[in-house]
């Protein structure tokens, strides 16, 4: 931030800063020197806030302000566990030091206002002559002050972060110097920022760092907000503490809790592995060949083994389907894996749909020809364990997959279907964007905000595969220019 010439000098010498240290420093000493002394103002307060907070209420009531943080969760709520509270203190503590109105709970004349009182104020009130003016600075310029969503527009690391309130629109340049450290362009933040003496900074930051594609969110509870208003301001926000509160915990909430691992249909997934009793290699081939809709039977019987009559006697193929409903630029599904070994058939599928739907079918197929004889269930977890045995087949996996992606037919494979994922996706319509397709939503400057939010982010993420990388960020900016967001 620039400091002007008549005001107070950052070092607290109680001097404009024009006949202090403009002519013996540039400005960002003097700014760093200024956030240094309000920082250790900052740090020695907290104690005696809460000091103060524990002989004038008790745990009880401690434990109301908790409640009220966390936006009244019931008591199995996963927001209101150990590892949530330690996660989440940077936030409480001082929320409840200087925003909780903790009136209803004090036994003071001056408290029967029908004003709110923050505990810090009511600390200073019965301290006035005992605390110091940086310490009635701080309680001043803290109190009452809302928290929300900034996003970050650029970084100097230990020094400053610039930030935009992705909510009001207002621009500040914090000095954080720790936090500078973890933060890029883009992330976005739950914070305060508050004024002391002409310096911007953060009091109470949430330690999760929100990706930029969870935008279209924030855009959705901002129209909320706004709804009726020219702009939003800091008052508004207060207003709308607890839903955006209420936000952030549940984006937290969603970033920590490991996703549910799903196959292409949506299956929960769960490996299977069945077995069945099989009378003749050849037969069971010639009942279950279809089963694979991307090669013919002659083709796969020209993979198979076969004994010196020219009957298979072992072979390996796919259990596959035309298309994707779940994810349309899948021109084929693969079901599973089927082998037949002698007089072994076996079959690997990732879901007990899928496993349940495999019976069936080989039951119809081929009767008393198949002779179940197990189903061998093994989750993601039990998987994981067997590390050694996972860390080769993956191996082999990766080594598979990098000569499949060096081929050239397979690379243009790959660019056709994610070219018509693409194509397709601009007439989607999508949740995030309040079930409105992109083509429409960038019509409104909401809409075209959440729009570049969620192309920026997938431009930038990282794919598994190089090449998918490269093609992804190649399809990405078509979009950008199709729908004007060059």
């Amino acid at each position: 931030m620039k400091i002007g010439r008549n005001d107070a000098c950052p070092c607290g010498s109680g001097k404009k800063y024009k006949k202090c240290c403009l002519n013996k420093n540039n400005v960002i000493p003097a700014i760093d020197l200024a956030y240094k002394r309000i920082s250790k103002a900052y740090k020695d307060l907290e104690p005696k806030l809460e000091n103060y907070m524990l002989k004038h209420f008790n745990s009880e009531i401690i434990e109301d302000a908790l409640y009220e943080f966390f936006c009244w969760p019931d008591e199995e709520d996963e927001y209101f566990t150990e590892d949530a509270m330690e996660s989440l203190q940077d936030l409480y503590r001082p929320w409840i030091l200087y925003n909780w109105d903790c009136k209803p709970d004090i036994d003071e004349t001056w408290a029967k206002k029908e004003v709110e009182i923050t505990i810090a104020e009511a600390y200073m009130k019965e301290n006035i002559k005992k605390i110091s003016e940086m310490e009635k600075k701080l309680i001043k310029g803290i109190s009452h002050m809302p928290y929300c969503f900034w996003e970050v527009m650029g970084v100097k690391p230990g020094q400053s972060i610039d930030l935009k309130n992705i909510m009001t629109g207002k621009t500040v340049t914090v000095q954080e110097h720790m936090g500078s450290g973890s933060l890029n362009p883009k992330n976005i933040v739950f914070a305060r920022a508050v004024v002391i003496d002409n310096i911007d900074l953060l009091v109470g930051m949430g330690r999760t760092i929100i990706p930029i594609g969870l935008k279209p969110t924030l855009i959705e509870l901002r129209k909320e907000i706004k709804e009726g208003r020219l702009l939003i301001t800091d008052e508004d926000l207060l207003e709308w503490d607890m839903e955006l509160r209420e936000a952030y915990l549940d984006i937290d909430h969603h970033l920590h809790t490991p996703p549910t691992m799903q196959n292409t249909d949506g299956d929960l997934l769960e490996f299977h592995k069945l077995i069945f009793e099989i009378k003749d290699p050849d037969v069971a081939f010639g009942k279950l060949a279809s089963l694979c809709t991307v090669e013919s039977p002659e083709a796969l019987r020209k993979t198979a083994e076969s004994d010196e009559k020219g009957r298979i006697t072992k072979v390996n193929f796919s259990w596959t389907k035309k298309g994707n409903k779940k994810i349309t630029y899948y021109e084929n599904t693969i079901l599973g894996e089927v082998s037949i070994d002698h007089k072994k058939l076996t079959v690997q599928v990732n879901s007990i749909k899928r496993a349940n739907r495999i019976r069936k079918e080989i039951k119809t197929r081929m009767g008393s020809d198949a002779k179940f004889k197990l189903d061998a269930i093994e989750d993601m977890d039990s998987i994981m364990n067997h590390s050694d045995e996972n860390s080769l087949k993956y191996k082999k996996f990766q080594e598979k997959h990098d000569a499949m992606m060096e081929n050239p037919e397979i690379q243009q494979q790959l660019q056709k279907m994610l070219s018509k994922h693409w194509d397709d996706w601009v007439d989607i319509k999508l949740p995030a964007l309040g079930n409105i397709t992109p083509r429409k939503a960038v019509k409104t400057a909401d809409g075209r905000e959440a729009v570049e939010a969620l192309l920026y982010d997938i431009e930038t993420g990282k794919m598994p595969d190089p090449l998918l990388n490269e093609l992804q960020r190649k399809e990405v900016q078509k979009v950008k220019k199709e729908l004007g967001l060059d």
